[in-house]
């Protein structure tokens, strides 16, 4: 573990916190890195977990009311169609943000990962693990491929659905 000195420690702690409290054994400040990686990898897949979630309603609610409006489109008078369409975009651009806060996310934890990682000097040469990382992620975490394509198919779906609810009084 790497050694700080006195006006780094001084930095970091409040004048409330004795430096004593400082004091961890090796053993304890390992097994407290591999907890915070466990549970970082916790939320890395309940994140992915989410977003597949998310994705998946979203596109059936867009899809169900593209249906319903291609339906019942004799029925439904203008007003009530630019209200289904703003209604949708909007819909479709708070599922996209959602998209960005979870790739956010996925950066921030691979982020803490690679740092636990190097602070138990996994990932240097010689090291038990023989440069081998913890979780499957070291040096550079992977890009969150998932949650992009996620984030691409929902929003050719928006796309889609809204351009065809926009012009069903054109048909």
């Amino acid at each position: 573990m790497p050694k700080f000195c006195q006006s780094e420690i001084s930095y970091f702690v409040s004048d409330n916190v004795p430096i004593s409290a400082l004091t961890i054994s090796n053993d304890k400040k390992v097994e407290l890195l591999i907890s915070i990686m466990n549970e970082l990898r916790a939320d890395h897949i309940s994140w992915i977990d989410r977003s597949y979630k998310a994705a998946m309603w979203s596109i059936g609610l867009l899809v169900t009311a593209m249906s319903y409006v291609l339906m019942e489109k004799n029925n439904i008078p203008e007003n009530g169609l630019i209200f289904i369409v703003i209604g949708m975009t909007l819909f479709g651009i708070v599922a996209q943000l959602f998209f960005c806060a979870a790739r956010n996310a996925h950066h921030g934890i691979g982020a803490a990962i690679v740092r636990c990682e190097a602070g138990l000097r996994l990932c240097e040469a010689g090291s038990y693990l023989n440069d081998q990382p913890f979780f499957g992620y070291s040096g550079e975490w992977i890009p969150p491929t998932q949650i992009t394509i996620l984030q691409i198919l929902h929003f050719v779906v928006l796309l889609l659905s809204v351009l065809i609810v926009a012009s069903v009084k054109f048909w």
